[in-house]
């Protein structure tokens, strides 16, 4: 992926086989070829032509699910979450 860091790169590789892996189940052959692609550059291509066969409402599910997740929400304010009466270093999720 031009533009992104290498661990970048395998962390995007790794969401994105953790949802598939959600959706389909974890015997897919598409997580298998997602955890190579962390590494081969190969199995990124291979990756894409799995990714393309998936049925349409499964793709679309795990593509949207993976753009919410890496695209930043810059029009919600993002406010610390304060639990137990302590400041938490995890910022609020907003619901899809």
């Amino acid at each position: 992926m031009p533009g992104i860091e290498e661990a970048e790169r395998r962390a995007r590789f790794q969401s994105l086989a953790s949802l598939v892996a959600l959706l389909t189940g974890s015997g897919h052959p598409l997580v298998a070829e997602l955890r190579k692609a962390e590494h081969e550059d190969e199995a990124a291509g291979r990756s894409l032509a799995l990714l393309e066969a998936l049925p349409a409402l499964t793709r679309r599910k795990l593509l949207s699910t993976y753009a919410a997740i890496h695209t930043p929400d810059r029009s919600a304010p993002v406010r610390p979450v304060r639990t137990l009466g302590s400041e938490c270093p995890v910022r609020q999720i907003r619901p899809l």
